[in-house]
């Protein structure tokens, strides 16, 4: 029979005991000081597509004639 010395069984058991434990502290962890608030906690708030495109137009993903011809149009709907 072949001898795997301390690798055998008893240092893999002991590494994945570990893995365990550091994942399920991380969990806890998690669990009681919640996620950090950031685009996460954002994305859940809810807001009016005027808005939406006003932060679109600061943030330079749109041009000022495409913010002012969006606007018109959510007027022009409501």
């Amino acid at each position: 029979m072949m001898n795997f010395g301390m690798w055998g069984g008893g240092a893999l058991s002991m590494i994945l005991f570990w893995i365990v434990v550091v994942v399920l502290a991380i969990l806890v962890l998690r669990g009681v000081f919640g996620v950090p608030r950031g685009r996460h906690e954002q994305a859940k708030v809810k807001r009016s597509p005027a808005a939406l495109v006003q932060a679109r137009y600061a943030r330079g993903e749109i041009s000022r004639e495409e913010y002012q011809t969006i606007l018109n149009d959510l007027k022009e709907m409501q």
